[in-house]
């Protein structure tokens, strides 16, 4: 009977491991970009919601950090950046914002969110000084529990970055109804 026992715990942990994500996920791919764009830095979080829980339906996020040195500063390169999500079929998410993570804590700003519904995408686009502070009220106080490292990681690039002229992206998913909604 433990023979058995410990058979069946291996085949179980194995299973956990070595499982595909079935998580839905957007690669950075899909975001056009203007030309003069190119990509400084990556992160595909798939992280369950913390440490005990895991929702299968989850959807990964695709953190990506866009760095132009063509244009004078980050607002301009965001102004281009919004026109050529337009040009590419993107519209503004209304009535609600794909983010939380907007002024004083709570949703971003419809000229924030972006949604590509042919393409069944989602996205929140500013400026890297205005990601990093959206996020700042996201992951600290730190929680390694509940908040993965490579999150940290990407938020410590962006925050080096947040000078320049580069953008902040947060891809992911819609919801079930194809919607983008926080």
């Amino acid at each position: 009977m433990a023979l058995i026992t410990v058979v069946v715990a291996v085949l179980a942990v194995t299973y956990f491991v070595t499982r595909g994500s079935d998580q839905a996920r957007v690669g950075a791919d899909r975001l056009p970009t203007v030309a003069e764009a190119q990509q400084a830095a990556a992160y595909v979080d798939c992280s369950k919601i913390n440490s005990i829980a895991y929702f299968s339906d989850n959807p990964c996020q695709t953190f990506v950090l866009l760095e132009s040195h063509h244009f004078n500063s980050a607002e301009e390169f965001l102004a281009a950046e919004s026109r050529q999500l337009m040009a590419k079929g993107w519209r503004h998410s209304d009535p609600q914002p794909v983010d939380f993570d907007g002024a004083h804590g709570g949703l971003a700003g419809p000229s924030q969110s972006w949604g590509a519904p042919a393409n069944r995408v989602c996205a929140y686009v500013a400026t890297a000084r205005g990601g990093v502070a959206a996020e700042t009220r996201e992951i600290f106080p730190q929680d390694p529990y509940d908040v993965p490292q490579g999150v940290y990681d990407f938020y410590w690039t962006a925050k080096a970055a947040s000078t320049r002229q580069t953008l902040w992206v947060r891809l992911r998913p819609p919801n079930d109804d194809g919607r983008c909604v926080g």
